[in-house]
């Protein structure tokens, strides 16, 4: 199955400066590697910023999917999951 990702919420600490949220992942259909990666940066203000996708993201089933942080943000990230 592939999970298809239509949200990603970003939650800052409010410690000034740019927070990075970052979704990476490598991508191995068929025994081919590959490497994708989105970022996402806000302001490190201490609210909540969210960005949606309509048509989504799409990872590849099989994919191994990391979550990486700056300046201490923390993230959610919304999906579902849809046959191959």
């Amino acid at each position: 199955m592939n999970y298809v990702v239509t949200d990603v919420e970003i939650i800052t600490n409010g410690g000034g400066g740019t927070a990075r949220f970052g979704l990476n992942w490598v991508v191995s259909p068929g025994g081919t590697e590959g490497f994708r990666s989105e970022l996402w940066f806000v302001p490190n203000n201490g609210l909540t910023t969210e960005f949606q996708f309509p048509n989504g993201i799409v990872v590849l089933s099989g994919s191994t999917l990391d979550g990486t942080f700056v300046n201490g943000s923390s993230a959610s990230v919304r999906g579902y999951l849809t046959p191959n």
